[in-house]
């Protein structure tokens, strides 16, 4: 009765487990992100036209350097996510929300079972500690699991993390090893650089490589001057996209503007208080502190995972769109410090649970790549059964809460045309349903838009004058303001505009 399960690799369990806990809860919000509509209106606007828009298509009135002045100049845009939004776009087109979902779910899901999960399983009586490390990694990534171009990052900085890792613990690299390496890690940044901006995470994995092998001694010296080359390729890969050193001169822009850092959920730091801030200080802490006072788990650390640990989990704990990549970034030294065979120490009590870990180790070893395999079965097998029963698996309604809300506040039937005025939370699903007939004054693409007018926004909300001003410069003809508000007030009571729908608890106002 029991053979059908020593074919089966424990980790199939734990992957599968952690698979259908995507159903319950997350699902409910991964498509809930205000940026998802304008991704997936880029994406149809690059397949319609095949060019990369250099300059803002969809907001209205352009900007330039006065936020409030009109002007027929383009809103200039570094468009570092256009690879990303063409394949969401066209993945929505194949399947619809179905065919997303499932996709999405499922390369999350290999990224941590499948590529980081086979890493992390180094063999030893530590196995099982391990693959709750797995877990662990995977329920905090989840924080910013989201329909959007991250995504694609996430997986590829999985396996970017596991050709650095194996790199990093070799005694000796070759210069065939490391041509090897170079062409194979520029091929991926190559297309990465276009998918997303995530990739000087790539870039940073291969430099924190060379210096774990500069504190190594001479030999270790040596094999970095070879990963210095790797790192060449890779920096030369990165150019291979349409805006060239504009690329890194938009990353950099965003990453040093505090202020529009502060107005963007995605960038606001993790609470320490919260269930993402203790997850993401255990898979930190714990094996750190683990490696520090056991000598035995001291010799299978290395500098690299270390490294890892001290670059990525800050930066999560500075801004929560980069909790994924340090939870992935946790799981070598995790792995180092709990994979290892002296993990129990030799005590007779601990006799029986050295035997029952010991035949979990011996029978795991006979499957080879049992993560990758497990996690691309599990995925393909739970991608179909949402594209079939999506109603009956899924807790709630699939696709864009905004855009379900704005299909009230604009049926079709009204032939809607014309500037629309509301915050940066419905621009997306204002440009994805109703462009090119409408525009929103204002989405979330801080970059392109500009604090400015972000604070003249908010400015607006409590001061008839500002939003008056905001009318006249922009052209509005419609206003979407949440109920029972200052400005809500002031709209109902004058005699320019009227109140035209209501969805929930936001009025839509159209101008006389």
């Amino acid at each position: 009765m029991m053979a059908p399960l020593r074919k089966i690799p424990i980790i199939f369990v734990f992957a599968l487990i952690a698979y259908l806990s995507l159903f319950r809860g997350s699902f409910d919000r991964i498509a809930d992100d205000p940026g998802l509509g304008w991704h997936l209106a880029n994406g149809r606007y690059i397949t319609d036209t095949g060019t990369v828009p250099r300059v803002d298509p969809f907001l209205a009135t352009a900007l330039v350097d006065n936020p409030y002045a009109p002007t027929n100049q383009p809103r200039p845009w570094i468009n570092e996510q256009w690879l990303g939004d063409v394949i969401l776009f066209e993945l929505l087109s194949w399947g619809g929300w179905p065919l997303v979902y499932g996709v999405v779910a499922g390369l999350y899901f290999i990224a941590y079972f499948g590529i980081a999960g086979d890493l992390a399983r180094r063999s030893g009586e530590g196995l099982l500690v391990v693959l709750l490390g797995i877990v662990l990694a995977f329920k905090l990534g989840q924080v910013h699991l989201i329909v959007r171009p991250v995504l694609f990052s996430i997986v590829i900085f999985s396996f970017f993390l596991t050709r650095c890792c194996a790199v990093a613990s070799r005694r000796e690299i070759s210069w065939r090893d490391a041509w090897r390496e170079g062409v194979l890690l520029s091929a991926i940044i190559a297309v990465w650089a276009n998918l997303h901006p995530a990739f000087i995470y790539g870039l940073a994995t291969v430099g924190m490589a060379i210096v774990a092998q500069c504190v190594t001694g001479a030999s270790g010296r040596a094999n970095a001057s070879k990963l210095v080359v790797v790192l060449m390729f890779c920096v030369g890969a990165s150019f291979v996209n349409p805006f060239g050193t504009g690329l890194y001169e938009s990353i950099r822009e965003l990453g040093a503007n505090s202020g529009l850092r502060a107005i963007t959920s995605e960038w606001y730091p993790v609470e320490l208080r919260r269930a993402e801030g203790r997850l993401l200080l255990a898979l930190a802490l714990i094996p750190c502190i683990c490696a520090l006072v056991s000598s035995r788990m001291r010799r299978g650390v290395g500098f690299f995972e270390v490294l890892l640990v001290l670059f990525f989990v800050p930066q999560a704990l500075w801004a929560v769109r980069v909790v994924p990549f340090a939870s992935l970034a946790c799981l070598p030294l995790w792995a180092s410090c709990f994979g290892g065979k002296s993990l129990l120490p030799e005590w007779s009590w601990t006799f029986l649970a050295r035997e029952i870990l010991r035949k979990i180790h011996e029978r795991e070893l006979r499957f080879s790549q049992p993560g990758l395999i497990s996690s691309l079965l599990i995925a393909t097998c739970g991608a179909a059964v949402i594209a079939c029963f999506p109603t009956h698996v899924l807790p709630s309604a699939l696709g864009s809460p905004q855009e379900r809300r704005l299909s009230e506040l604009f049926p079709r039937q009204d032939g809607v045309s014309g500037v629309v005025f509301a915050s940066p939370d419905w621009g997306g699903a204002i440009t994805h349903l109703l462009w090119p007939a409408a525009h929103p004054v204002l989405d979330d693409r801080t970059v392109v838009i500009g604090e400015a007018l972000y604070r003249a926004y908010g400015e607006s909300m409590r001061n008839p004058e500002k939003f008056n001003e905001l009318v006249r410069v922009f052209g509005v003809t419609d206003v979407l303001v949440p109920e029972h508000t200052p400005l809500a007030s002031y709209l109902d009571g004058s005699e320019r505009w009227q109140s035209a729908r209501q969805a929930h608890d936001v009025i839509r106002f159209r101008k006389r």
